[in-house]
């Protein structure tokens, strides 16, 4: 859940909407000091991976 105004939120109820985040060091988001680290960007590469593939196998469809 979130209530910044992503574009996702706003496209919800015309298209089938994923939001995935990954942790910023010391919690810091929307500002420029905002830092993630390497491990963490690849780990969320990787689950964007497994959620496009689960997409395109129908594994998320209603």
């Amino acid at each position: 859940m979130t209530v910044a105004g992503h574009d996702s939120i706003n496209m919800k109820d015309l298209v089938p909407t994923v939001m995935l985040f990954v942790p910023s060091s010391e919690g810091v988001s929307h500002h420029e000091l905002e830092c993630t680290t390497n491990a963490d960007m690849v780990a969320g590469l990787a689950l964007l991976t497994e959620v496009v593939r689960a997409l395109a196998t129908g594994e998320l469809a209603d």
